[in-house]
Parts: C-alpha cells; sequence; structure tokens
C-alpha cells in the first residue's frame, strides 16, 4: 500500500513506486538509484522493439528501430523525467514481442500457446503501471491486429480467452487488494480524484 506522510495513499498504482525502491537496494539511495531502472527499462524496450522488427521482416543492419527509439532525445527523456511512460512502453513492447512470436508460426503447425498466455501476463502487469485502461489499450490493439492480420480463427479458440483471463486476473490483484484493505482512501482517491476527476485529462 502506498503512502504519503504516513497515509495511504492511491493516485497511481505501486509500480513506479516498486521499481524506485528496488533502485535504491541494489544502486543506493539517491537520485542514480532512483533512475537506473527505468533506464534499463529504456535498453530493454529498445531490445524488444529491434526484435519485433526482426520478426515483421526488417533485415537491414544499418536501420535498427530499437536503436533509433532508444536514441532519440524525447524517449531518453522520458526514461529519466516521466518514468512511468518507458514502462508502459516496456510492458507494450514486450506483450508483442511475445503475441508475434506467437503468431509467427503458421496456423496449421503447433503454436506454443505459452507465448500467448506471457503477452497477456504482460500487458496485465501493465495496469500497475497507471491505470488497467492501458491493459485494455492493448488487449484491443492485438485484437485488431488478428482481425487484420487474417487471424480469424483465433476467435474461436479458448486459448485466446483464457489467456485474456489470466492478464485481468494478475491485473485485477493489486486493485482489489488495495479497495479491501484501504477501501475509503482507494476509492476516493484512485477512482474519484484520478481517473474520473482527473481535470484536463480523463475527465475532459
Amino acid at each position: 500500500i502506498p503512502s504519503l506522510f504516513g497515509d495511504p495513499n492511491f493516485l497511481k498504482p505501486p509500480f513506479q513506486y516498486w521499481m524506485t525502491l528496488i533502485g535504491w537496494k541494489i544502486f543506493g539511495f539517491g537520485l542514480w538509484g532512483a533512475l537506473i531502472p527505468s533506464v534499463l527499462a529504456l535498453i530493454a524496450t529498445s531490445w524488444f522493439i529491434s526484435e519485433i522488427a526482426q520478426i515483421l521482416g526488417e533485415r537491414r543492419w544499418y536501420v535498427s528501430a530499437g536503436l533509433w527509439f532508444g536514441v532519440v532525445l524525447g524517449t531518453m527523456t522520458y526514461a529519466d523525467v516521466a518514468q512511468m511512460e518507458i514502462y508502459l512502453c516496456l510492458f507494450y513492447a514486450a506483450s508483442w514481442w511475445a503475441g508475434l512470436k506467437f503468431l509467427m508460426i503458421h496456423p496449421d503447425e503447433n503454436r506454443n500457446y505459452k507465448w500467448l498466455y506471457v503477452a497477456f501476463l504482460i500487458a496485465g502487469l501493465s495496469a500497475l503501471v497507471k491505470s488497467p485502461l492501458y491493459s485494455v489499450f492493448w488487449v484491443m490493439s492485438f485484437f485488431i491486429y488478428l482481425l487484420i492480420s487474417g487471424e480469424w480463427l483465433m476467435f474461436k479458440n479458448r486459448h485466446l480467452y483464457l489467456a485474456c483471463a489470466s492478464g485481468i486476473g494478475l491485473a485485477s490483484i493489486w486493485f482489489v487488494a488495495a479497495s479491501i484493505r484501504e477501501p475509503d482512501a482507494f476509492w476516493t482517491q484512485y477512482w474519484f480524484q484520478e481517473q474520473v476527476g482527473k481535470s484536463g485529462g480523463n475527465g475532459g
């Protein structure tokens, strides 16, 4: 349960706080300890993007989508300052990587459903960064990709829905636990203040 001045605080889910605490434990308390986890997330995101590009057919050694993503000034700024966004990029890229690894095997061959479950579980984990809405966005984009890539038979496959349910389950654990343990603070701060009434953001 995140806290601010000793009181429960639910303006954001806990993932960013967890990463900062891990950084401090490993690299020492200070600015560098707080920043290194998000910089590592930037590096990992760049790797996943490069892998996705290869899966989708990028073969030119002198053009690396992951490298270009990683060295862009805006990306580095988000990795150092607006740290939550780089974790969302990481989870999205990792989810797509796992989903495409599953889809790259022809349907007539034996697809490894492990990758499908991994994709949805990672997408579910992204709910702990800012909001479950970001997990929903990834699921919607994956379903649209299935449609436009001709994978219509996947919608008759029970594993698609079981994988989706497993992601929803993982995404829900912390939110359910927080709403049970500190119901007043959770609903007042996270739901009504941060989600519904956010001025200029979700409320707009």
